[in-house]
């Protein structure tokens, strides 16, 4: 092998380690993740210096055909790299600068108040809850939402479902009302978010935001006549011990879909949606490739799913840039990238439904993720708001339930 291929192989397995090792904040694995990002820039300057000396030596010799011929080869070796690091250090520079300054207009700021609200009670007063060790908690948030389901004047139902714990048989719910649609209930658009929390933390951003966007829309949408059926669920069960279980309380749902033949044309799931930041390099991601594509500021919010839900996320985030004075960002990846599948749209997903997220991007920017300090203060309302008008425009137009301005609320 020469040694301008050893440079690029060594560039991409450095690349690769860093996108395989699972993404941490600190500890063993993430010296790892950052000795292969050093060794991957290393291994591209490499690249380039190889390039450069093969170029020099091609140029040597004699002969006016041979001389045109390794002249030709010469501008192939060196330019390539060139213009791949050209454009690569553009893309970085570009996707280093902040967004438009924000600016919330007088709804936003009314709907950022509910939601605060919203965020309080589940976060605030209830604080942590799971079914295995604060099961008191989790019907207390189940009961609360039920009430706000009522308010908007829908009338919720519980799925209630069992699982075997630690020689125990415990008991969890998940809470759905739906808004009929005038094609009948066979055809659905879903909008899911957990309301359960991760042991030890009270769950402000994961997931009492998202909670806090679907009893919006509740509201919002609760006077329309769509023509798919809208079916809002909050569901129990998201984290860990459960996570990516068959006792979720979205995989529950997603089940129960399918044994009931009920035909969901689209799921939506409202995770950790309420952390903004326009602090430089206050964005990561779980690859470096990803760096040359998206912003490095946390001042968007992204849509994420596999790439099967390819179409509907171009659609969303054409519907929601339109709707919403946040930036929007959708990316189509690979399941076996870390936190492609780390939601409630997974179950739907992998039984082929079209199924995205709505996120922050939780642990790749929020600094009290599955943490103590994920308490209601640190969200940012305003931007919250500003995202669920870009929410319910997407489900309007999804479940053809036009007619009221975004933002609209029935008194």
């Amino acid at each position: 092998m020469s040694a301008i291929g050893r440079w690029v192989w060594a560039t991409v397995l450095g690349g690769l380690v860093w996108s395989l090792i699972p993404w941490r904040r600190e500890g063993p694995l993430a010296a790892v993740r950052w000795a292969a990002a050093l060794g991957t820039v290393a291994a591209a300057a490499g690249w380039l210096a190889a390039a450069a000396a093969h170029a020099v030596a091609l140029l040597r010799g004699a002969g006016a055909a041979a001389g045109v011929a390794r002249g030709l080869r010469a501008v192939v070796t060196v330019g390539v790299p060139v213009v791949l690091t050209v454009g690569a250090v553009a893309a970085w520079r570009r996707n280093g600068r902040p967004a438009p300054a924000f600016r919330p207009t007088p709804e936003q700021l009314a709907c950022a108040a509910r939601l605060e609200s919203s965020v309080q009670r589940l976060a605030g007063d209830i604080g942590e809850r799971h079914a295995w060790g604060r099961p008191e908690a989790l019907e207390a948030a189940a009961r609360w939402i039920e009430d706000q389901f009522r308010a908007a004047g829908l009338e919720p139902w519980r799925e209630v479902f069992e699982f075997p714990f630690e020689g125990a048989l415990l008991r969890a719910a998940n809470v759905v009302a739906e808004i009929s649609g005038r094609k009948g209930p066979g055809e659905i658009v879903l909008v899911g978010a957990h309301y359960d929390t991760a042991p030890g933390t009270p769950g402000a951003n994961d997931n009492a935001s998202g909670v806090a966007v679907l009893l919006e829309l509740a509201a919002r949408l609760a006077g329309s006549a769509p023509s798919r059926t809208i079916r809002l669920a909050a569901f129990a069960n998201e984290e860990p011990p459960f996570f990516l279980t068959r006792h979720m309380g979205s995989e529950v749902h997603a089940e129960g879909l399918v044994r009931r033949g009920e035909r969901v044309a689209l799921m939506i799931s409202l995770e950790t949606m309420g952390w903004f930041s326009e602090a430089p390099r206050s964005q990561t991601y779980p690859s470096p490739l990803l760096y040359f594509v998206y912003p490095h500021r946390g001042d968007f919010i992204a849509l994420v799913g596999t790439p099967r839900a390819a179409g509907a996320l171009g659609r969303a985030a054409r519907r929601m840039a339109a709707a919403c004075n946040v930036p929007a960002r959708w990316a189509a990846l690979p399941p076996l990238v870390p936190g492609v599948a780390w939601s409630d749209h997974w179950p739907f997903a992998r039984r082929s439904i079209p199924a995205f997220m709505v996120t922050d991007t939780a642990p790749f920017r929020y600094p009290w993720y599955h943490h103590p300090d994920d308490l209601p203060p640190r969200l940012r309302y305003d931007r919250l708001a500003a995202v669920a008008d870009g929410v319910e425009a997407m489900v309007r137009a999804e479940a053809g339930a036009g007619g009221i301005e975004v933002g609209g609320r029935s008194p």
